[in-house]
This record gives structure tokens, C-alpha cells and sequence, in this order.
């Protein structure tokens, strides 16, 4: 990010509409250093075609 001027990753907003898992690109975010993440698309459970955070909040088990 440094060769793009970008010194300092806290100031950076990371907008992900890749269709991916979203706890996958959540990690791999953070892991980087990124901490302002939106993503695009947060199915309901039973829909979408990623896993998304919603449908893993909707989870029975997490507490």
C-alpha cells in the first residue's frame, strides 16, 4: 500500500462485493491491518450464493 501513498491502513475503507465467504475476507482484512470493512452482499440464511456474516450470526449456537 506504501507505493500508492497509503501509509496508514486505519484511514482505509475496504468495500468487498467479491462473492466470497465474508469470515474468510474478514480475516484475511484484519490480518492486513485493514479495520473499516463493508461488504455488499449480507444473504439471510438460506440464501445468497457465499457464506455471509448474517448467516453466521443466525447461528442457534453462538452466544
Amino acid at each position: 500500500m506504501k507505493k500508492h501513498g497509503v501509509t496508514d491502513l486505519s484511514r482505509v475503507l475496504i468495500f468487498f462485493d467479491d462473492h466470497q465467504n465474508e469470515l474468510k475476507r474478514l480475516k484475511q482484512a484484519l490480518k492486513a491491518g485493514f479495520k473499516h470493512l463493508i461488504f455488499e452482499d449480507n444473504y439471510d440464511t438460506g440464501t445468497g450464493d457465499h457464506y455471509s456474516l448474517r448467516q453466521i450470526c443466525d447461528q442457534f449456537y453462538i452466544r
